[in-house]
């Protein structure tokens, strides 16, 4: 039996070191108390991040300083995709430093109510504003990241069922994939708040749905989901799930070495004529 996530390190002011003779009284009297059907039973801890965590440093190189609205921009060869934790996102809530990280783009509506943006506008008031820009700024080129406006929603990301549990009366579709191969999908990758990908059982379209299930990946942490209580068509193992707008901050952008799970394949599928 897995105890759950490991033992945490002080990463921010006012954190304190964990008192591990502490934990280790208090395991081992909980231990000793455990039910008879748990006698034979192993638990274990993950100490990977409390024995290791401390003694990495990560370095990357300062490429450019740049100076927008008064602040000061310290701008790397390295980032997120070396260090997603210290970028806040693998599962703060609240962003603290290690240090910042900056990004932009044209987004494409993930969840219910939003909008598609109106491109139209958007280049008619960008041209406005550079047609009025400073002398200073006159010979400046300015470039837009447009992978996610593009490609988001030309993505689907497929996983298939391994196991149907039910916990406390609630159905848990459990998948050979989920966050590392796609974090974004997880709610993991700058979400304050999670939302559900629009997501369906692949190999049941058509069926109506029938069921409130949330479905989740195999790694051993909470914060490994596609979709938290969804109505769905009765599934079973073997299924397929489909998880929508999956073309963008997929699998480069996931922690696919994590708990060395069995990498993703990626299929590009062309429109024909």
């Amino acid at each position: 039996v897995n105890l759950g996530g490991g033992f945490g390190i002080p990463h921010f002011p006012g954190e304190q070191t964990l008192d591990i003779e502490k934990v280790g009284v208090a395991l081992g009297e909980g231990l000793a108390g455990r039910a008879a059907i748990l006698r034979d039973t192993l638990f274990a801890i993950e100490l990977g991040r409390w024995l290791v965590g401390e003694a990495g440093v990560y370095l990357t190189r300062i490429v450019d300083r740049k100076i927008s609205h008064g602040k000061t921009f310290l701008i790397t060869d390295g980032g997120m995709q070396h260090q997603l934790a210290a970028s806040g996102n693998f599962g703060q809530v609240v962003r603290r430093n290690y240090p910042a990280a900056i990004a932009s783009g044209f987004g494409i509506p993930h969840f219910h109510g939003e909008q598609p943006l109106d491109i139209e506008c958007v280049s008619a008031a960008l041209s406005t504003t550079l047609a009025a820009r400073p002398a200073i700024l006159r010979g400046s080129q300015f470039a837009i990241e447009l992978g996610r406006w593009i490609v988001g929603e030309a993505g689907v990301y497929l996983t298939r069922i391994v196991d149907r549990k039910i916990s406390h009366g609630k159905t848990f579709l459990v998948t050979d994939g989920g966050m590392q191969h796609q974090l974004a999908a997880s709610g993991n990758f700058g979400q304050v708040v999670r939302r559900n990908y629009p997501v369906a059982i692949a190999s049941r379209f058509g069926a109506a749905p029938d069921e409130e299930v949330s479905i989740v990946g195999c790694l051993c942490t909470p914060l490994d989901r596609l979709a938290d209580d969804v109505m769905m068509a009765r599934s079973e193992v073997g299924d397929l799930v489909a998880v929508f707008l999956a073309g963008a901050y997929g699998l480069s952008a996931s922690p696919q070495a994590f708990l060395a799970q069995q990498p993703a394949g990626e299929m590009a599928v062309g429109g024909g004529g």
